[in-house]
């Protein structure tokens, strides 16, 4: 095969010099827009069946000189076939061959020789130009290779537009969920276009899609129809202010929003139950639930005319003939929870008195609530009954008092509108203090049980001895049937077999109720804001199931309390608490507060910047003052001023320079319009994670005002074909009062890019990336210019 092929080449080298010019071969490798080989099926020197293909030689002094398949020159000299061998090493492939030998003036190398490829079936035709180099060799162009008809279908394009816009557009009688304006490709023929608002009658009535449809434009234009309207308006108040933007719903569906007048043109669609959804917090209701509206709620206004129905526009608004409103009040139900013992009730101290003293209640579990009016009324001082002061009336003998009453209910305590109390008892605490004797300054109070021989040393006197209970908390009173109280010189002086001083009288605990304090001990979240619930330990022991919020009254001095946190890398402050030695002296609030632990920062910027240049660019620079294992920085721009939907403007990472000394970076942003404003945002990224600056902001605007087109076009892209990596300008202009998008398709007619453009000329550079930053691969793309008065599409191609 690779025999025949040279033996093909030397026969058309051979047939040329027949013709007076210097024989010289030019072949141009060429494909379809995908890439693959064009319909041709003939080898050789055999005519091709749907191809025409023309020669011009642009430089003789007698002018161009051009052959032609369809002009009489001889296949031998320009043809359009198959070659290659179908192998690996040379596949097939679609060609072009020239014998420049062929034209009647010699050829001269600088001379241009303009390609002309016609498709016959579709009448498409591919055009380029070669310089001829110098020397003699073949001109053989493998690459670039040269894109030729027939080319992909463009999409023909309906647009649907109303005046006024905005209306539904049906497609053979049913509703296509689309709205004005809006376009349809390649709509089908027959089909029909209707707008689906009856409120008007429109011109054209209707439109159908014809035979061999092109891209058109159809423009509804109504006319409203004048009829009696029901105009309802909902009303909703909380302390007499307006709440506007409540859904209104009738029947249980939504029909609208409060003071937004909803408009029918049928009675039967406006009466029914009308209810409120949404607008409340917490305890918040809407008073009453629902509103009945009937036809007797409506009055005919005078004239007939009054309220503007809405909807219609503010051109062509119908009247409304009949009108009504209804109120719907905000109000707040406030619950107030209160708890007790249960216990409480076997010595009849239940009852609790509200803030304007008169009982609300009976623990140990009840709950009032204020819902009249916007108010909070539970707010003040609730009292608990009094317990009784004799031991026979508490179960076990063991006399209780309340740690706090009243307790005074302030608005902090709702959350949501809802709140609760408890009220705590403890039992009776008593003491039996043991003054210093004056005449043994030194003296120690000793304790000698009878059944046991350890004497016990409460320390120098004064001393204080306190009962409660079981004893389990405060110390250690001795009943008398235990043994004696002794106080003594030193200790070593005290001699329990024969003490000098007789024992002290052992009556007891004889004083009144001792306070009592508590300790609340809480974990807060500086992350989050937030108070957590963590396991606690006490004195380093984790007690099961103790977690904050976590409450003790009375905790013993010494005690130590601390956060179990193991699993997390969290750091602590304080790391624990240590109940002072007295015991408290005051309600005591502790809190724990936990922050993850924070490294050092990869990167400590100085400054963040954006200016404007006198070419209308934006210009951001920022300035690190150090960096440490950073990847690099992108920058986000947005015209607005949230991150979350921000572009990134910088694909391709910029590189830290990871350097301890200060370092400037500096980018242009070149895709900025005149007359509006960005906001920008910068990224540092490191292996880890990233951390965002800014946003800085620029107003985009010039000195000098634009002279505007008075009509909107869309000029061809140059370079076109353009080479990968390398970008491409399409200019358009958008006349006086109109804005369009610029959108950039792939060949499968998938969105590659959309640019939007006010009115002006502009020159739109495109680098040949989609709207994620992503190189597109060769091939044939399409940009179109869609504007209310024009909507065209042109073809550009990408080589390697």
């Amino acid at each position: 095969m690779k025999r025949k092929l040279f033996l093909s080449l030397i026969l058309i080298l051979g047939i040329t010099l027949l013709f007076g010019g210097t024989p010289r071969i030019y072949m141009q490798r060429c494909s379809l827009a995908d890439g693959s080989e064009a319909p041709v099926t003939n080898t050789d020197y055999a005519p091709p069946v749907d191809y025409i293909l023309r020669a011009t030689m642009i430089g003789p002094a007698t002018g161009p000189e051009t052959l032609g398949t369809d002009l009489g020159t001889p296949y031998t000299s320009l043809y359009i076939a198959r070659m290659g061998l179908g192998t690996t090493e040379l596949p097939y492939y679609t060609g072009t061959v020239l014998q420049l030998g062929t034209f009647p003036t010699q050829w001269q190398a600088d001379w241009t020789i303009h390609m002309y490829v016609k498709y016959i079936p579709t009448q498409e035709v591919a055009e380029w130009d070669i310089v001829i180099p110098p020397g003699g060799a073949t001109i053989n162009i493998q690459e670039p290779v040269q894109v030729i008809p027939p080319y992909p279908v463009i999409p023909q394009v309906l647009t649907i537009t109303s005046d006024p816009t905005g209306q539904p557009i049906w497609i053979n009688g049913v509703d296509s969920e689309c709205t004005t304006p809006h376009d349809f490709e390649n709509p089908t023929v027959g089909d029909v276009y209707t707008i689906g608002n009856p409120a008007y009658t429109w011109e054209p009535s209707s439109y159908t899609v014809p035979e061999e449809f092109t891209t058109t434009t159809i423009n509804f234009i109504g006319t409203p129809v004048i009829v009696d309207t029901w105009t309802l308006t909902v009303k909703t108040y909380k302390d007499g202010i307006e709440q506007t933007d409540v859904t209104v719903l009738r029947d249980g569906a939504e029909i609208g929003i409060t003071f937004v007048p909803i408009v029918k043109n049928s009675l039967d669609e406006i009466i029914g139950v009308y209810s409120l959804s949404g607008g409340v917090v917490g305890g918040q209701f809407w008073d009453p639930a629902t509103i009945t509206v009937t036809e007797a709620d409506f009055a005919l206004l005078p004239g007939g005319k009054g309220i503007k129905s809405a909807g219609f526009g503010k051109k062509n608004d119908a009247k409304a003939d009949y009108a009504a409103e209804i109120t719907f009040q905000m109000k707040t139900a406030y619950s107030l929870t209160i708890n007790g013992p249960a216990d409480a009730a076997t010595v009849g101290a239940t009852a609790v008195t509200g803030p304007a003293g008169t009982v609300v209640g009976n623990i140990p579990l009840f709950t009032i609530v204020d819902n009249d009016d916007n108010e909070n009324d539970l707010i003040g001082p609730y009292t608990i009954a009094a317990l009784p002061t004799t031991v026979d009336a508490f179960a076990g003998g063991i006399r209780k008092h309340w740690v706090v009453n009243p307790i005074n209910v302030t608005e902090d305590l709702f959350d949501a509108d809802v709140a609760s109390i408890t009220f705590q008892w403890r039992d009776y605490l008593a003491r039996w203090d043991i003054p210093a004797v004056p005449e043994l300054p030194d003296a120690h109070l000793f304790f000698v049980p009878i059944a046991a021989p350890e004497v016990i040393d409460y320390g120098p006197l004064p001393v204080t001895l306190y009962y409660h209970g079981t004893k389990e908390t405060w110390g250690e009173w001795k009943d008398p049937e235990e043994g004696s109280y002794y106080v003594e010189p030193e200790p070593e002086d005290f001699n329990p077999s024969a003490p000098e001083v007789p024992p002290l009288n052992n009556p007891g605990p004889l004083g009144g109720d001792k306070q009592s304090y508590t300790l609340t001990i809480q974990a807060y979240d500086s992350v989050t804001s937030a108070y957590v619930n963590v396991p606690i330990t006490i004195n380093g022991v984790p007690p099961s199931g103790a977690t904050t919020p976590y409450t003790c009254v009375d905790p013993v001095g010494g005690t130590v309390f601390s956060i179990h946190d193991p699993d997390n890398d969290y750091t602590w402050a304080p790391l624990d608490y240590t109940v002072p030695a007295g015991g408290l002296t005051e309600d005591t609030e502790i809190i724990f507060t936990l922050s993850p632990y924070s490294p050092p920062l990869p990167v400590e910027l100085s400054s963040f910047t954006a200016v404007l240049t006198n070419d209308l660019y934006v210009q951001l620079t920022w300035v690190s003052q150090s960096e440490t294992n950073l990847g690099g920085y992108r920058v986000y721009r947005n015209e607005e001023s949230t991150l979350n939907n921000a572009i990134l403007i910088t694909p391709t990472m910029i590189q830290a320079t990871n350097t301890s000394q200060e370092h400037s970076y500096t980018i242009e942003d070149r895709e900025v319009e005149n007359h509006s404003t960005y906001y920008y945002w910068l990224e540092s990224v490191d292996f880890n994670n990233s951390q965002f600056y800014g946003p800085v902001s620029v107003i985009v605007e010039g000195n000098v005002p634009p002279v505007l087109p008075e009509v909107t076009t869309l000029k061809s892209a140059y370079p076109n074909p353009f080479r990968a990596n390398n970008s491409t300008n399409i200019e358009v202009s958008i006349k006086a009062g109109e804005r369009g998008t610029l959108t950039i398709y792939n060949i499968m007619g998938q969105v590659v890019k959309t640019y939007s453009v006010a009115e002006g000329n502009h020159i739109i550079p495109w680098n040949g990336k989609d709207s994620q930053g992503n190189n597109c691969g060769s091939g044939i793309y399409f940009y179109k210019l869609t504007t209310p008065s024009l909507n065209q599409t042109k073809k550009m191609v990408i080589v390697k």
